[in-house]
């Protein structure tokens, strides 16, 4: 079971994945794909996460929909 939000809901600290889109599970979209973690870091004009696997800076818009990971 999970819980959809939105970036912007977060805190700093929160770890996340990005909200699973609709699709074919097959390369196009779904929920049994991989879904990398993020952390959000930042909190300034440009809202960033960092994505655990790459350590790459990922930038977000407060509506973009996440499932917060506990």
């Amino acid at each position: 079971m999970y819980t959809k939000t939105t970036f912007g809901e977060l805190n700093g600290g929160d770890m996340f994945i990005e909200f699973p889109i609709d699709g074919d599970n097959h390369g196009h979209g779904g929920h049994r794909g991989i879904h990398y973690i993020f952390i959000k870091i930042g909190f300034s004009k440009n809202p960033t996460a960092l994505k655990f696997c790459t350590g790459t800076i990922n930038t977000f818009s407060d509506d973009f929909e996440v499932v917060q990971v506990k």
